[in-house]
């Protein structure tokens, strides 16, 4: 795809990165991306994650908080949870923010 970098709102003066910055910017990015190993980042989230296994409150944005338990991480790192209804969903971030229940 054709992707471009466009100047942001963050200060006045547009030309305070010159295009040869951004070339190299964007050049840095591709390589880390292309090491960049999805497998091992899953293991390691999932190993640092203190929800799963744990009662939490699923607050959604729209009010509708419900209990659930976090079961696990899935392969593309959302949260699954399940509900006490039994139904299981998948949290992404950005939906929802978690209250651990004590």
């Amino acid at each position: 795809p054709n992707l471009y970098l466009l100047p942001s709102a963050q200060t006045k003066d547009k030309t305070s990165v010159s295009p040869e910055q951004m070339k190299k910017l964007a050049e840095d990015l591709k390589e880390e991306f292309d090491c960049f190993d999805k497998k091992y980042a899953l293991i390691r989230y999932r190993d640092a994650s203190f929800l799963t296994g744990k009662h939490v409150t699923v607050k959604n944005a729209g009010g509708v908080n419900y209990d659930a338990y976090v079961l696990d991480i899935t392969d593309d790192f959302g949260l699954a949870v399940q509900k006490s209804d039994g139904v299981t969903e998948i949290l992404k971030s950005g939906v929802v923010s978690i209250e651990i229940k004590r």
